[in-house]
């Protein structure tokens, strides 16, 4: 019988995600001149952090060490405010193409978002590391697309904080799956 948590830390780990998913698509939406089909404002996840730092004090068994849940919700919330600056600053495309930078952390974080539900699913079994491949794949397109930019573009920085969160969370969950493995 599988042991039952009190908090679904996955579950909590995947709204964070979705989170960014949906940030990123505001993103998207706004970089496409979509402005009126915009109806959905960029938020972080700073109430799902909240809810699993008291979950963590108060639960006495996780999937994962406590301080790896806090850490992988903290980035993953980083990550959160991180794609809201980008969601709301996206109007600001002539100096580079913000649009395919964009469009390659969107993949990226759905990877990531994908990883989260297989862990959900397969805590111990799952093998992840066609995903892991996939998002460090994607990365290394992010960096090739920021080869040729201006540095000193606040947009640039604002996509490069967002790809790195994203590597550091992904290297978070390969840590955390090794260590509990």
């Amino acid at each position: 019988m599988a042991k039952r948590f009190k908090t679904d830390y996955f579950e909590k780990l995947g709204q964070l995600s979705s989170i960014c998913c949906d940030n990123i698509e505001t993103a998207l939406k706004h970089i496409s001149s979509e402005h009126s089909a915009v109806k959905k404002n960029p938020v972080t996840g700073n109430n799902i952090m909240q809810e699993i730092r008291s979950s963590l004090e108060k639960d006495f068994f996780a999937p994962f060490e406590r301080e790896d849940i806090f850490i992988l919700s903290a980035k993953l919330n980083e990550l959160s405010e991180n794609t809201k600056m980008l969601s709301l600053h996206s109007s600001i495309i002539d100096i580079f193409d913000l649009k395919a930078l964009t469009e390659c952390l969107r993949e990226i974080i759905n990877s990531i978002r994908i990883i989260i539900i297989m862990l959900a699913k397969y805590p111990k079994h799952g093998d992840l590391t066609d995903y892991f491949r996939n998002c460090e794949a994607l990365l290394s397109d992010f960096r090739k697309l920021t080869a040729n930019q201006d540095k000193y573009n606040p947009m640039l920085q604002i996509t490069e904080d967002c790809a790195e969160n994203c590597k550091e969370i992904i290297l978070l969950i390969q840590y955390t799956l090794i260590k509990n493995s």
